[in-house]
C-alpha cells in the first residue's frame, strides 16, 4: 500500500504508525487532503480569486444613493 503513495504521504503515514490497512488509508486520505488545500491556498496567495462553485450564493447588494 505504501508504495503506491507520493513521497511527502508516505512519511506521514509512517510517522503516525497505522495498526491496520483501514487505519493507513485513513490517515493517507487525511493527509492528502491537507495537501490538496495547503495547494489550494498557496496558488490563492500568487493568484488572489474567490473559490466559487456554482454552488456558491451570490449577494447582490443595492447601491444606495445619498
Amino acid at each position: 500500500f505504501l508504495n503506491g503513495l507520493r513521497g511527502p504521504i508516505v512519511k506521514l503515514v509512517v510517522v503516525m504508525d497505522p495498526k491496520n490497512i483501514e487505519e493507513a488509508i485513513k490517515y493517507a486520505r487525511r493527509v492528502e487532503v491537507g495537501s490538496y488545500y495547503e495547494k489550494q491556498a498557496e496558488e490563492n496567495k500568487i493568484n488572489p480569486r474567490p473559490m466559487l462553485t456554482k454552488d456558491t450564493p451570490v449577494i447582490v447588494r443595492n447601491k444606495t444613493s445619498n
